[in-house]
């Protein structure tokens, strides 16, 4: 068993006395049983009468069902729900309470007389006999709780709730046992008494209020200013000040935490109760929120009714407008605000000058709220003869003030004085893409490449950098051919969805799995633990920095853009001839899991590009992988013995010997293994493997296989010119065998030639030099057509001068040595 308070003894029965043995009982098996969840049953009066009973009883514990409460309206915080001014009647019906009948109301009286009189015990018994005959009556509860009430607090505290519960219309006993909980330090179980309240007495703006401070106190702050929210309909006129304290408080709440419909209503409720007791500052707020919500005609209707503004309407619309001199500026402001959007364009030149004639042109802010509003409504020209005054002024002018007057003129086709804007924003505020953007692309319009891409550039080493912008600057860079800084801001781009490894031992760490990309048995987790190993070695975790830029920044490229631009680099990149940035590229979008569905083929990217750049211990830590995979892939078997050929120090030996292991019916493997014997020189190894393999072929198809048998006269030839051989000329009759099978098999019209250039290189080896040049010179006089349309591929003239070369400089035939050279080697 798990449970470690359990201690089991085995006991040996020899060990037991006789005399207690009789004490032991052999036990039956315990039966396991299936225990399904309880199903919600409703709670209906049968089922309450039967648990007060049980309880009253002492048959059972406190009902759990008077200390739950299921989620009502009072908890949830969906806009939806929100009160509005109107206070609606509760649509949930209140509990009716149980009438005892005259006998019953006589017992009860007599109960509390008894009590009164200090006869505890016979009011007790009377009240336990009424509440057996009528369970939900609540009158019998309340008498016990009050006899509990210095006797046993946790009796006294049941039966109050139970009371509470058959009488929910009595606010008093809800307050009294929530606060009796929270000086039990059960807070939580206070919250559900308030809701019940609530749920009953939905009105009681009292009990809204008590709730909310605890859920104050619970750190439960969102629903504590949703419960205070909704309490404001409910307080009474004469409590203005409650109403405006509160008001107030959850506006500004819900005003920084952006939920500015919440605090929209805590105002309008306010409003509608208290409106003539609203001061300045509560009239400002509620005004903010109305234009935040774009609720102009309430803007007005307020201004109308709490200042003295002097405003005409005809049929809803504003035919004439008066400003007081007095007025104040923020609510002037306001008023100009939602006028504009009211679209009262007949009164925009009296607003204005009203504007620039009682507001200081220092305010920025307020020039701004009304510069912007004329914006939305595409009055660039009226935004101007605002914002250009306070440019022209002595003192520093914010950025965003300069960004909209670039705006208004790019608006107003006006293309120069609109870069010349955006020049000012960037130099005053260097991480506002926006201005950057449209900088960018009015140069591009106007033929300024160069100073396009200038405005694109941004600080990618800092703490953060706008993806969009640099794939944008990565597209101009290409248009205006700037490869090299197009590859390098290209790889930045691709790179970022990646850690960053700062040395090779990161880079080989990472593929010894077969490579972050690898979904084989050891993955992509696999290979980051490696990497996480090494960097807690080195003190630092990989990526750290690039993580740190992307905090807090969505990109909006989609990976269509990415896998485009990754393609593009990928040629401009093998055109340069960079491998090794070719392999740093792969090796960037091979890390990052986005790009796996949509490149499938990545991983024989990095094996390529990883080649190209004489890297093959990577290249070979994909391949493996790879080839894991698909074993019978002849392509991927071409490149291992490319991988094979560059001669660096691999393991690759032990990888094939075990491959082979595992895939042993399959020829071409041992193939390739007796290769790797001929190319490591162990030429006895090798022909352990060619001759059997040549056996079999020539059972199964009745002829051999040319380059088999080339292979083994190569090997017998290797072997006749070993010092420790002592049968030479056996060996090099062998190799001559096996060269007339390969010549035999091998005789096409095309092959001619190299069936000629294999004999003369054999003698050639063989130091049988007359021989050898009897054949070359053969070769040399071979023509065919197919083979001379595919000269670059086929050809092996060139091959066969330089040899003929050798041998007649070796004789001391020099100038016939350069005649070969020249006719045939020579470009």
């Amino acid at each position: 068993m798990d449970n470690p308070e359990i201690e089991i003894e085995m006991l040996d029965q020899s060990q037991v006395p006789e005399e207690e043995l009789s004490e032991f009982q052999r036990a039956d098996p315990l039966e396991v049983v299936e225990f399904l969840p309880a199903k919600k049953v409703e709670m209906t009066d049968e089922n309450e009468e039967v648990l007060i009973r049980q309880y009253v009883r002492g048959e059972s514990k406190f009902p759990e069902y008077y200390q739950t409460i299921q989620i009502d309206d009072d908890e949830e915080d969906e806009l939806q729900n929100l009160p509005s001014t109107s206070t609606k009647k509760s649509k949930k019906p209140l509990r009716k309470r149980s009438v005892l009948d005259a006998s019953l109301q006589g017992l009860m009286g007599q109960a509390n007389l008894s009590y009164a009189k200090g006869n505890v015990e016979i009011a007790e018994k009377i009240c336990l006999e009424i509440i057996r005959q009528n369970p939900l009556a609540s009158e019998p509860f309340f008498t016990l709780a009050d006899i509990y009430e210095y006797k046993d607090e946790e009796k006294y505290l049941n039966f109050l709730t139970i009371a509470a519960h058959l009488d929910p219309t009595n606010r008093d006993n809800w307050i009294r046992i929530a606060e009796m909980q929270i000086q039990k330090k059960n807070l939580q179980q206070a919250r559900v008494f308030y809701s019940k309240a609530i749920k009953y007495i939905p009105k009681d703006y009292d009990i809204r209020l008590r709730k909310g401070k605890l859920l104050e106190q619970m750190k439960d702050i969102f629903q504590a200013y949703m419960t205070y929210m909704k309490m404001i309909p409910y307080i009474p006129p004469e409590r203005f000040d409650l109403a405006l304290h509160y008001s107030q408080l959850v506006a500004e709440y819900f005003y920084k935490t952006k939920k500015f419909q919440h605090a929209l209503v805590a105002m309008q409720n306010a409003y509608s109760i208290v409106g003539r007791n609203f001061t300045h500052d509560h009239i400002n707020l509620f005004l903010e929120l109305l234009i935040i919500e774009k609720n102009y005609s309430t803007v007005l209707q307020v201004l109308i009714e709490r200042t003295q503004l002097d405003i005409d309407l005809e049929n809803g619309m504003v035919v004439h407008c008066f400003i007081p001199n007095g007025y104040l500026n923020d609510l002037r402001v306001k008023l100009c605000v939602s006028l504009i959007h009211l679209q009262c364009f007949h009164l925009l030149d009296y607003l204005l000058k009203n504007i620039t004639e009682y507001i200081p042109i220092s305010e920025n802010d307020w020039y701004m709220d009304i510069a912007e509003a004329l914006m939305k409504e595409r009055k660039f020209q009226e935004t101007l003869t605002l914002i250009e005054p306070i440019i022209r002024a002595n003192y520093e002018t914010p950025a965003y003030v300069h960004l909209r007057y670039a705006e208004c003129h790019r608006a107003l086709m006006n293309i120069d004085e609109a870069i010349e804007g955006y020049f000012r924003v960037i130099d005053l505020a260097p991480n506002c893409f926006e201005a950057k953007f449209t900088l960018s692309a009015l140069l591009k319009a106007t033929g300024r490449y160069f100073e396009a891409i200038q405005a694109l550039e941004q600080d990618i080493d800092g703490d953060s950098f706008h993806a969009r912008m640099l794939y944008e600057r990565c597209l101009m860079l290409k248009t205006v051919n700037d490869i090299e800084e197009y590859i390098d801001v290209g790889y930045v781009l691709l790179g970022r969805h990646t850690i960053k490894l700062r040395n090779r031992e990161e880079l080989v760490a990472s593929t010894q799995s077969g490579g972050l990309y690898s979904s084989g048995t050891k993955t992509i987790v696999a290979g980051r633990k490696l990497l996480t190993e090494i960097a807690t070695e080195m003190g630092k975790a990989p990526g750290a920095s690039q993580k740190e830029k992307e905090k807090g920044e969505e990109t909006d490229l989609t990976v269509d853009e990415e896998i485009e631009l990754f393609y593009d680099l990928l040629d401009v990149v093998l055109e340069q001839k960079k491998f090794a940035t070719l392999q740093k590229i792969c090796y960037s979008v091979s890390f990052a899991k986005r790009f796996h569905q949509r490149l499938p083929h990545l991983d024989k990217l990095m094996i390529i590009s990883s080649y190209l750049n004489n890297d093959s211990q990577i290249s070979f830590n994909y391949l493996r992988d790879v080839m894991n995979k698909n074993p019978k892939s002849p392509k991927l078997w071409n490149f291992l013995s490319l991988i094979i050929q560059k001669g660096e120090n691999i393991t690759t030996h032990r990888f094939i010997r075990r491959f082979i292991a595992r895939h042993t019916l399959d020829p071409y493997l041992r193939i390739f293994l007796a290769n790797w014997h001929l190319f490591c020189n162990s030429l006895k190894y090798a022909l352990n493997f060619y001759i059997p393999i040549q056996q079999e072929i020539e059972l199964e198809y009745n002829e051999g296989d040319p380059l088999i048998f080339l292979c083994i006269a190569t090997c017998f030839q290797q072997l006749s010119i070993q010092k420790k051989i002592v049968h030479k000329s056996v060996c090099m009759g062998q190799a001559i065998a096996s060269m007339s099978q390969y010549d035999k098999v091998r005789t096409t019209s095309c092959t001619k030639a190299e069936i000629l250039y294999n004999y003369g290189r054999l003698y050639h080896q063989a130091n049988m030099q007359n021989i050898a040049m009897h054949y070359y010179m053969d070769a040399l006089k071979v023509y065919d057509s197919f083979v001379e349309e595919n000269e670059e591929v086929l050809g092996l003239k060139q091959e066969i001068a330089f040899n003929l070369h050798l041998m007649f400089k070796q004789n001391g035939n020099n100038d016939l040595a350069l005649k070969y050279l020249y006719d045939y080697c020579v470009v």
